[in-house]
Order: C-alpha cells, then structure tokens, then sequence
C-alpha cells in the first residue's frame, strides 16, 4: 500500500508540531548565485559541482520542491568565453527532471546536459540566467504544479503498532535490496506513539535527534538524522521512519531512521492509552539532628551504642552490644548508625537520619548491586498492580532500587504516575550508580542544604 501520510490540514511534513513547521513549505522563487559585477574577475571560489548535487538532494529532503542549484565555472580574466553555470538538479515525483530540461524554452537556452525523472544536470551560459527562471515557469504552468505539490511529503507503505517491530521484519526488508530509485526502503508509520527521552547529539553545527520511543512491552531506540535543531520534539508524535540494523559490538538490534515527524493527532487517546497507577509515597519529615559523617575503616573502637546498623547485605554478627538492624525503634535516639552501604534513595537516608537522630553515620565503602533494565522490568511485571496503591517507598527498599528508577520503569511500561518527572531508566540506574560513588562530605553537605 502507497499513500501520502497526511493530517486533516494536508500532507505531514517532518515537523514536531502542525503549527510550527520544521521547515517552509516552499521557494518562493528560483534562486542562484548573483552574476559577477561588470569588471569583476570571474574565478569560481564557491563549491565543486559534485558538492552542489549533494546540497540538491538535501534541500529536496527539507522542502519538498524541485531544486536547481548552480556553480560558476572557472573562466581566465583573459578568455574570450562566456561564463557558464553547472546546475545540478533534483525533482520531486510531479516535477520530471529530464523533460523539464528537454522543454524547448529552456533546450534552446542551455548548453549539454542531460538526465532522468529524478535528478539531471546541464550547463548555462550566465546571461540566460533570467531566461532560465522564465522558462522554469513556463514549465510548470505546462504540467500544472501546484502549490499544494511544493511540500515535503513522505509516501508510507504500511502503518504498524511499535510493538510488532522486530528483527524478522527487518529481515523481511532486507530481502527487498538493493533500494534505491524505483524500488525505495519500506516506508512505516506509527501513531501516538510516546516519547521516553530525547536528545540532540553530534558535533559542531550538525546535531541528530536522538529518541527512545515507548512501544507498549519495552522501548525502540531511533535517530532523526539533522534534526537536532528540533529537540525538543513533543511527549505523543505519529512518526514515519526505515528500519536500520544497530551494531553495538556482538550485538544488533532494531533501530528507526524516522524521516517524518507531527504531533500526535489524538491526544485524547494518546493520554488515555496509559494505565494508570495508584501510589503510596510519603515524603520524609524534617530532619532536626545534623549528625558528623565520618568512614566507618577510620571510626573509633569500640563503636558508641545504641547503635543502628542499616545496608544491603549488613553482617549483624559482626556487632555486638545494643544494636538494631534496619529499621529505628520509635522514641529511641541512637548514638550512630553504620552505613554498611548507603539506603536506595536520599529520601530513604532522609527518614533514617529524621527518626533515629544520630550524633555519627559512619559509613562502610560496600556498594549494592545495580539490576539491569530488563530484570528490573521483569520485577514489575511480576507484581499485582491492579488493586491496591503501590507502596514505592518499601517497593524501593526490598529490591534496593531508587523510587525514581521504579518509576521510570513503569512509566517505560505504559503506566501512568503522579510523581515529580524521571530520566530513561537506563539514565535513572546510572544515575543510582553514582548515588552509591559519592563522596561523603558531598552527601553530609547536601543533606544540610536539603
């Protein structure tokens, strides 16, 4: 199936938004390069004509309209030639490159040149320039090119959901190769599709718009090539886009080469498609005891009592004395608390230090194991989260995962949280990396601005 993709004003361009397009709709007139002054040396210091075709196709992809573009060519102050202009030339499915070139108002005009219905070039004697605009209008009054044809329009071959995207189907296209004019890569549009993250990415003036998209069971990595000028995109889009093999050492996956892009066009559906999911998250109270932090391998012996010993995979058998593991007793201040690794989250070490009220934390350099983004997944999958409200706090504790992470893995999942905004999941597990990394006058210094 080949059709336009297309919204209730008219064809989708690649543009975030409807109302703000990612780029004009049209030329307004041809345009080249001015003609040298009289007097003027006419040395050609602009780009090889190779270059110039490339430049062509570009502004094809971003506008949607047929485009000539031309180079002086190097002429001697001396010689008796008349200065020439190589064009390049690249057309749009209503615009025939080559009869255009063979149209007699612009064959009697030019010198040799020659092409097919995509793309051509010719070679112009300067002083015709203006004979070259009239005989292009000329042209496409001939064939009728409307304006509504002077846009970038993406023809899609079949619409998907995200979820069924998978290597077989790339597989499935690659048997269509080699792609290319008269047989172009599969074409694949989805809608209401859900933005994870974004990020512009590249160097110098050329940046890349980089996505990980929700597909329902998971999410889909994607890449928008030049458009990193546009990110941000909005949270919903309908998105066109390729399949491309990712290579990431022994591994390959599925990635989207998005070539068209709009705001989701129901967004009604779009919010109502996520679940919603109920939680339980009280923050901690004031903390009214600023303890002094210190290493637990560099801590006086013996340790001052009562102590509470708090970490993932704590060795109790190692103290001795009054010592409460895990959790403080209500109305009970302890002399310290020994961090054999510190709590999931600052909130955790925040109701810790509130109900305990220490004079020390001495803190032990063990780290607990980070999960990976798939058995974390798996974690939530495996709970029952149709009824009662998620208690993420103690969710959080009993798998030592930060509540941000959580979240972020349910969000990832199609869930619908009130809780403040979270990074990708894998940016929330780095993140908790470096929580467990970080220094301990940092952590003492930020627990008293908190």
């Amino acid at each position: 199936m080949d059709q336009k993709l297309s919204d209730q004003s008219g064809e989708i361009d690649p543009s975030p938004k409807k109302k703000k397009k990612l780029t004009p709709s049209h030329f307004d007139k041809l345009s080249a390069s001015p003609t040298p002054k009289e007097g003027e040396g006419r040395k050609r210091t602009g780009w090889h004509h190779g270059v110039i075709g490339i430049v062509a196709s570009r502004l094809v992809e971003r506008y949607g309209a047929p485009v000539f573009i031309g180079s002086y060519e190097d002429v001697d102050d001396d010689s008796e030639d008349v200065a020439t202009v190589r064009f390049s030339v690249r057309g749009i499915p209503e615009f025939h490159v080559f009869h255009s070139l063979e149209f007699e108002a612009i064959k009697n005009i030019r010198n040799k040149g020659g092409g097919h219905k995509a793309a051509g070039g010719f070679t112009l004697p300067v002083t015709n320039m203006e004979k070259l605009r009239q005989g292009l209008r000329e042209f496409a009054d001939r064939e009728n090119i409307l304006p509504s044809h002077i846009m970038p329009l993406i023809n899609i071959d079949v619409r998907v959901d995200l979820s069924d995207i998978s290597m077989s189907m790339l597989q499935a296209c690659d048997r269509l190769q080699p792609c290319g004019l008269g047989n172009a890569d599969p074409v694949f549009y989805s809608e209401n599709v859900r933005v994870i993250s974004q990020q512009a990415r590249g160097k110098d003036k050329v940046k890349h718009l980089s996505l990980e998209l929700d597909t329902g069971n998971g999410k889909i990595k994607a890449i928008a090539w030049r458009w990193g000028e546009y990110c941000p995109v909005p949270n919903y889009i309908d998105i066109a886009y390729k399949l491309r093999a990712n290579q990431w050492q022994d591994t390959t996956s599925v990635e989207l080469e998005v070539i068209g892009i709009r705001e989701a066009t129901d967004m009604d559906n779009s919010q109502n498609s996520l679940k919603s999911l109920q939680l339980q998250y009280k923050a901690a109270p004031l903390i009214t005891k600023f303890p002094q932090w210190q290493k637990l391998s560099e801590a006086p012996r013996p340790l001052p009592r009562p102590l509470l010993l708090y970490g993932y995979e704590r060795l109790a058998e190692k103290f001795k004395g009054e010592v409460d593991c895990d959790r403080p007793q209500k109305h009970k201040n302890y002399a310290a608390i020994v961090f054999w690794t510190l709590p999931p989250s600052f909130t955790h070490l925040q109701w810790l230090i509130a109900m305990a009220k220490p004079d020390h934390i001495y803190l032990s350099d063990h780290v607990p194991p980070i999960p990976s983004i798939e058995n974390l997944r798996q974690q939530i999958l495996s709970l029952d989260l149709k009824n009662s409200p998620l208690n993420l706090l103690e969710l959080s504790q009993q798998w030592w995962v930060s509540p941000s992470a959580i979240v972020s893995a349910l969000r990832e999942l199609g869930y619908g949280c009130q809780f403040p905004n979270t990074l990708s999941l894998e940016a929330e597990l780095l993140k908790m990396q470096k929580w467990y990394g970080i220094d301990i006058n940092k952590l003492a210094n930020i627990l008293e601005c908190a």
